[in-house]
């Protein structure tokens, strides 16, 4: 009998020591997953997206409309985020020529990161709450949103805010 307990405790243990091997591997795995979607978010915020949205401003104000372009990294945890890495631009239009008080609404188109679903998420918002075309626009794999893709957006989204 003491055989017998000794090889049930032994492959107790082997089983227990395989499950804890298994999940090391599972958790480096997934942290390498981690780390390569944050370098290619960064990549992208980098390379593709605010460059664009500096040709967007740039153009923009060349006519005296009010652009800014905000950039903030995610802070928190991976595990317990509390404010998401995005890239948002806000355009306020000139006010008309010619005198006489109008109110312009500025609006914002952000490209933000879901780190649950390994995403980012393109959305849009208004300082008035009138607009009926505010709201997420798309949600798209890092290496789906290509610079034709980012520009595509902007494009429309520059179109709306002078309808």
């Amino acid at each position: 009998m003491k055989d017998e307990m000794k090889t049930a405790l032994e492959t107790a243990m082997d089983e227990f020591d395989q499950k804890r091997s298994d999940a090391t591997k599972r958790q480096e795995a997934m942290k390498t997953k981690e780390t390569e979607f944050s370098r290619s978010v960064g990549r992208l915020f980098k390379e593709v997206i605010r460059p664009a949205m500096e040709k967007v401003e740039n153009t923009l104000g060349q006519r005296n409309h009010d652009c800014k372009i905000i950039e903030e990294k995610q802070t928190g945890t991976t595990d317990m985020q509390q404010h998401a890495a995005h890239i948002s631009l806000t355009i306020k239009p000139a006010p008309p020529t010619g005198g006489g008080y109008t109110m312009m609404a500025s609006r914002t188109i952000c490209f933000a990161v879901v780190r649950p679903e390994g995403k980012i998420v393109v959305g849009t918002t208004s300082s008035l709450p009138i607009r009926q075309v505010e709201g997420v626009r798309g949600s798209y794999e890092p290496s789906q949103l290509s610079p034709e893709e980012v520009e595509k957006q902007l494009v429309t989204f520059v179109k709306e805010v002078f309808a």
